[in-house]
């Protein structure tokens, strides 16, 4: 979604860094009890034969670390499917990920890692069905995620539902923004790290390394397998395959180290797996086949091939040559779905697809409406695949939608004119960007949009069976305080051979069905408090250094279990102190401490930080 900053609104950011510069922010939950892995667990990209299973392993060595796995059917880990060793590399920011073969259709797997002399969590995941075997599936869908705008209750409301078997996240998964950027709530005051924007690798790792300690995320990621889009924020505003809205060259450097820096961030620390075509080792787009009942397409309109979005005056804005896949993605698409044999075929993407406008105006040319020739082209082909059941999920737009996609003499009276429908997730704390509309005006110029409301954050229970696909809509009761209720919104389906939505009364619930078993009745504990800190004896723990080696300076990611003094130095290969620092006051919490090194030549360095009894050293290569 396009953010616009009103000069005012410039002042009011201003002013909220100068009275919030010494305010308390809510501490990240980081609980020291599972140490190394303060990160989780997480799993991903399931196929009915084989999982992606992820970690992070927090180390003082400095070097790799030697990781064991083990998968189970079991909590216990007494029937032991699967094992393994692998190694956490500094390369890699210390992120583990583990491609599973060799399991069974359609069946919940435990998972654990262990480092360091420690397990980690026990992760749950789930194979994808096979063949006849998947006459039900239940996908949960969700997007936008703004660290600065509240609390992640969504994640856990849908957690401790226990009723679906796989999340579909379509992007935004983290923000860009520096500390008090757009979002940003001040009655909650969960501010970013790294402060500044982030825009380096190093900046993204540490960006998604705190989003990864918010306990509500842990929480989620350890019950059931994501399949995951990138969207802009994972990269910059409103961003195209050559540059973004929110990247300036001038001040910000190159748009393509940019990119590939959050790209490489983002496979470094989501529970994807890392495709390599030839040419295109970053690629996202790819398919998922759960039996004869769906293909999911999951699409990159972002990154991979979009051109710059243009107003609807710019004489090149028809231009046939404006895309928003790139050729390469496009035919792919389109060849998948010519030649898909299942009942339905979801396109999990980022914009919406269904026209918006408002006294002919279109409102958000960031959208497929800002693309005319690339979305006739979608149309067209989804015109010659009349049969193939074409549904499209959305995220980006920070509300909730149900939509037709009208094609020519498509009317209230003429509902049979569309060619497929359209369900779009609300965000999860993201700002709902479009509340000085109004719904009813928003439906009088648009009748095929059925059912929307800009005001809630949530997520869909997409319910999947033969006969029909129904999205149900579940509100937050609010995102500003860690007390709240899941709420049922509404309900739209689209029966199997209709391309319209018919409206439903009442939510969808998991089958009692022997060929689509339930997640185990109990989810697993949750993983620590949500805000307070957990017991340890050290009261400093250093999450990170950002890069290492090092070029003019580095980030230091820490948490402290207490109000603290702390010291900083930097000690070169004769022992002598060349750079020192001290910080007194420093709050509980999870910190970044940026130590410059541009006055330091080049050579291997020791830092070390003490704390109160807690001590920490690291060697930094300076190039």
């Amino acid at each position: 979604m396009k953010k616009n900053y009103p000069f005012k609104l410039i002042f009011v950011i201003i002013f909220l860094s100068f009275i919030c510069s010494n305010a308390k922010s809510q501490p990240a939950a980081l609980d020291t009890a599972l140490a190394p892995f303060y990160h989780g667990v997480a799993s991903g990209d399931p196929t009915n034969n084989k999982v992606t299973l992820w970690t992070r392993v927090t180390t003082t060595s400095g070097g790799n670390v030697s990781v064991t796995w083990r998968v189970a059917t079991d909590t216990n880990f007494t029937n032991i499917v699967k094992s393994g060793n692998i190694k956490a590399k500094p390369a890699e920011d210390y992120t583990v990920k583990v491609n599973v073969t060799g399991l069974v259709a359609n069946t919940w797997y435990y998972y654990q890692f262990k480092a360091l002399n420690k397990y980690s969590l026990t992760g749950r995941t789930k194979t994808l069905p096979t063949g006849a075997t998947a006459d039900s599936v239940r996908m949960a869908v969700m997007s936008c995620t703004n660290f600065q705008s509240g609390y992640f209750n969504a994640y856990e409301g849908l957690a401790l539902r226990n009723d679906v078997d796989v999340i579909i996240y379509l992007g935004d998964y983290i923000y860009e923004y520096g500390k008090f950027g757009f979002g940003y709530d001040s009655s909650v005051h969960r501010v970013h790290d790294p402060v500044t924007e982030a825009i380096s690798l190093s900046d993204y790792q540490t960006r998604l390394s705190q989003y990864k300690l918010d306990a509500q995320t842990r929480f989620l990621h350890q019950q059931y397998p994501f399949i995951c889009v990138w969207d802009d924020h994972e990269v910059a505003d409103n961003s195209y395959k050559d540059g973004a809205e929110n990247h300036d060259p001038s001040t910000e450097g190159n748009w393509y180290d940019r990119l590939y820096a959050a790209k490489k961030a983002y496979f470094q620390w989501m529970p994807v797996r890392k495709p390599d075509p030839a040419g295109d080792s970053l690629r996202i787009y790819r398919n998922f086949t759960f039996g004869k009942l769906i293909k999911l397409e999951m699409l990159d309109t972002r990154l991979q091939g979009r051109t710059i979005q243009l107003a609807t005056s710019d004489p090149n804005f028809n231009d046939t040559s404006r895309t928003m896949m790139g050729i390469e993605q496009r035919s792919w698409l389109f060849n998948d779905l010519n030649n898909s044999t299942t009942t339905w075929n979801i396109l999990g993407q980022q914009v919406m697809v269904a026209p918006l406008s408002v006294f002919g105006v279109a409102v958000n040319n960031d959208q497929w409406d800002g693309y005319p020739a690339e979305k006739n082209r979608l149309y067209s082909n989804m015109q010659s695949n009349v049969n193939k059941n074409i549904v499209v999920l959305t995220g980006d737009i920070h509300s909730s939608w149900a939509n037709d996609l009208p094609l020519s003499g498509y009317s209230a009276f003429n509902r049979t004119a569309s060619a497929g429908v359209e369900f779009v997730t609300p965000s999860i704390t993201s700002p709902n960007d479009f509340t000085s509309l109004n719904p009813g005006l928003i439906q009088l110029f648009n009748s095929h949009v059925r059912y929307v409301d800009l005001t809630y954050h949530g997520f869909n229970i997409i319910d999947v069976n033969k006969n029909r696909i129904q999205s149900d809509w579940y509100g937050v009761s609010t995102i500003t305080s860690l007390t709240y209720t899941t709420d049922y919104k509404d309900s739209w389906k689209v029966n199997d051979g209709e391309k319209f939505l018919r409206h439903v009364t009442t939510p969808t619930s998991r089958p009692a069905n022997k060929k689509v078993p339930f997640a185990p009745s109990t989810p697993m504990p949750f993983p620590g408090p949500r805000l307070e800190s957990g017991t340890s004896d050290n009261n400093l723990i250093v999450l990170g250094i950002y890069p290492n080696p090092v070029f003019d300076g580095a980030d230091v990611q820490f948490y402290l279990n207490s109000k603290s003094d702390i010291q900083i130095s930097v000690i070169d290969a004769t022992g002598k102190i060349v750079l020192s620092k001290d910080e007194n006051g420093v709050d509980e919490g999870l910190h970044v401490e940026k130590i410059d090194m541009t006055s330091l030549s080049k050579g291997i360095y020791i830092l070390n930080i003490r704390t109160g009894n807690s001590e920490y050293s690291r060697k930094l290569i300076k190039n």
